[in-house]
């Protein structure tokens, strides 16, 4: 992203164009898959030229290391919240593992999710990309329990608590888009339950 970075300094324009090109290839990469989608028709979709699109993303991999990017941002958003919140860790981490549950449930949103992981199977870069995010989001969700219940669990078991909780999330993308009746907010409504029991908080 070093060379997107360079662009937003050149360009007082570039983050709303880098933002239009993300917007349309996640809308490509939902309708036709990763690989079934070209440069053309996300440059069709932002309504840009593929060489105008080239100058801020050389290729597929990039648009996906940026929305990653962009994913691990937003969590880290989520946990300095948590962690600012008077109501306490525990309290306020299932309210906003709550909401992010109920984002994760939107079909469009768990689509693209499938999308990137499978496409970490295929591609390493793609798959460093995915590594990378879960550790760091691992790492910060691993201080903030602990913060939460200082001296309750050993590093070690507060990272298996933590494993459990993420592989959870990544549950909800396949139960979003498998189950013809899914209902979003049981779905909430069970895995925070199951999130209080991981770490058995009443």
């Amino acid at each position: 992203m070093a060379a997107v970075e360079n662009l937003y300094a050149e360009r007082p324009s570039a983050p709303r164009r880098v933002k239009q090109v993300m917007e349309a290839a996640e809308t490509c990469f939902r309708l036709h898959g990763f690989h079934g989608t070209s440069m053309a028709q996300i440059a069709a979709s932002a309504k840009m030229s593929v060489g105008h699109i080239y100058r801020y993303f050389p290729a597929k991999d990039d648009i996906i290391a940026a929305i990653v990017e962009r994913d691990v941002a937003a969590a880290m958003a989520d946990f300095d919240a948590v962690e600012g919140d008077e109501a306490g860790v525990f309290p306020a981490f299932f309210r906003h593992w709550r909401a992010k549950i109920e984002r994760m449930s939107e079909r469009g949103c768990s689509i693209l999710w499938l999308e990137i992981m499978s496409e970490a199977a295929r591609n390493p870069r793609a798959a460093r990309v995915m590594a990378d995010f879960r550790a760091s989001v691992a790492e910060r969700l691993c201080a903030l329990v602990q913060a939460g219940a200082p001296g309750r669990w050993t590093p070690e078991a507060a990272a298996e608590k933590v494993e459990l909780l993420m592989l959870l999330t990544d549950a909800v993308a396949f139960k979003a888009i498998s189950e013809p009746h899914y209902d979003a907010q049981r779905t909430a409504d069970t895995f925070v339950s199951y999130a209080r029991c991981i770490f058995e908080q009443a």
